[in-house]
């Protein structure tokens, strides 16, 4: 495990980043035609999902955008 310090301005924009990159990588998964990029975009996803999370744990949920979605999404495609 590699632990990384953050200021919390720093979290923020990383947690923003994280979750615009998830929501282009849902439309992403379900138009590629190569199963083995598919997987490996969907792996991807799940590490991201695991950052998201983690990110939400110290920073809090945005109104925006609801942890359950992403839950939701890892499974989908």
């Amino acid at each position: 495990m590699i632990t990384i310090r953050l200021h919390e301005e720093e979290a923020q924009v990383l947690k923003g980043y994280v979750r615009q990159e998830l929501d282009e990588l849902h439309s992403e998964i379900v138009h590629t035609d190569d199963w083995e990029f598919r997987n490996y975009l969907k792996e991807v996803r799940s590490i991201l999902v695991r950052i998201h999370e983690n990110l939400e744990k110290v920073l809090g949920k945005d109104q925006d955008s609801p942890g359950s979605g992403l839950a939701r999404e890892a499974g989908e495609a």
